[in-house]
């Protein structure tokens, strides 16, 4: 997504079992080096650590970043 000329990322996450899921999400993968995402449904800011974001979801949970 461009806004304003910058460039933006929406990660949407969804946990599709019925058990509790850590993700863990090299940021190399998805061609993005942010350090810091808010989950847009949540309200809820996760930072990534060391190039990695780490995001635990509740049984068929989702997360838009």
């Amino acid at each position: 997504m461009n806004k304003g000329g910058e460039d933006q990322h929406i990660l949407a996450i969804t946990n599709v079992t019925g058990k509790e899921c850590r993700i863990e999400i090299p940021m190399s993968d998805i061609g993005s080096f942010e350090s810091r995402w808010y989950d847009l449904v949540e309200r809820k800011a996760w930072s990534a650590e060391n190039q990695t974001l780490c995001i635990t979801q509740q049984p068929y949970d989702f997360t838009w970043l």
